[in-house]
């Protein structure tokens, strides 16, 4: 039965989760930070003397729009269509691949246009897709679309007192990154980054890794799934 959950179906869902995530006017955080990162990457292209190269920044904020648009937690109608719990796990799993593929694959395409169309550091194309992975990675795993509440919900494990931190981290460094990405970076400033991306956002990433078996199989419970609605409507 769980074969019949397919990547197309999964894939076309996840293009369907755009505009439910902009009905639930999920947009406002990834545009808040890109309203941070643009100004500030104008102000270190002036003090490089270049101008933005906007086809490597672009993938970036796609994937915190993804990240944004998209939660574990499944569709209501997901829990009403007759499914089993171990389908349901399935979608989830699928949903994580396609998460995370979805975004890198848009930043290659663009990346290949860069190659050929104007200069750009391979540091630069190095940066971006760790941070595309790192963003969608954590997100596809613990972002749920909700902010102090998330403390509450059983679903995340042990979990559940870092989940809002590390997504606030995700968005926080990827805006950053966005506007690094649309700039020449040197050697150290690129290992910079990297040091603080390894400090900061891979424990986070181990430990999601670690607890994502029991996220999963919590997310595809129904009870788990919506008891922080039920305690708010009562």
């Amino acid at each position: 039965m769980a074969a019949q959950i397919s990547y197309k179906r999964v894939i076309r869902d996840y293009f369907a989760d755009f505009v439910s995530g902009f009905c639930k006017e999920r947009l406002g955080l990834p545009v808040c930070y890109m309203a941070v990162a643009c100004p500030f990457a104008g102000v270190l292209a002036d003090f490089c003397k270049e101008r933005l190269n906007w086809l490597i920044g672009i993938p970036v904020f796609f994937a915190l729009l993804s990240s944004a648009f998209h939660t574990v937690s499944l569709p209501f109608m997901m829990y009403l269509i007759p499914y089993s719990r171990q389908e349901r796990e399935t979608y989830i799993q699928k949903m994580l691949v396609v998460k995370v593929g979805i975004p890198i694959a848009f930043a290659c395409l663009c990346d290949i246009v860069a190659l050929f169309t104007g200069s750009v550091t391979f540091y630069a194309l190095i940066l971006q897709i760790i941070s595309i992975f790192v963003v969608t990675f954590i997100s596809g795993m613990l972002s749920d679309g909700r902010a102090g509440d998330m403390t509450e919900r059983r679903a995340y494990g042990g979990m559940r007192y870092y989940v809002f931190l590390l997504v606030l981290l995700c968005y926080f460094e990827g805006s950053g990154i966005l506007a690094l990405c649309m700039v020449p970076i040197s050697g150290t400033v690129f290992w910079i980054v990297i040091g603080i991306l390894a400090v900061t956002l891979l424990p986070g990433m181990a430990a999601a890794g670690m607890h994502w078996k029991d996220i999963r199989s919590s997310f595809a419970d129904y009870e788990l799934a919506v008891e922080t609605e039920v305690k708010v409507c009562r």
